[in-house]
């Protein structure tokens, strides 16, 4: 009994490495994709928790405010 268990541990690791093998390798082969999800996902987070009222100090220069 001892020796079915062991087996089943063995098959049930080996499942666990193919399978965490297979998402990497579809990670990798849709990296573009993945990347530039990410990319509008946080730049509507951005857009979500900005502050517009503070968006037109960003105009000025840094010397114009030490004058």
């Amino acid at each position: 009994m001892k020796k079915q268990s062991m087996w089943r541990f063995v098959v049930w690791g080996v499942g666990v490495v193919l399978a965490l093998a297979g998402i990497i390798c579809i990670l990798i082969a849709h990296w573009d994709k993945v990347t530039a999800c990410l990319h509008s996902f946080f730049t509507k987070c951005a857009d979500i928790f900005s502050c517009p009222e503070f968006d037109d100090y960003g105009d000025f220069e840094d010397g114009l405010l030490y004058e």
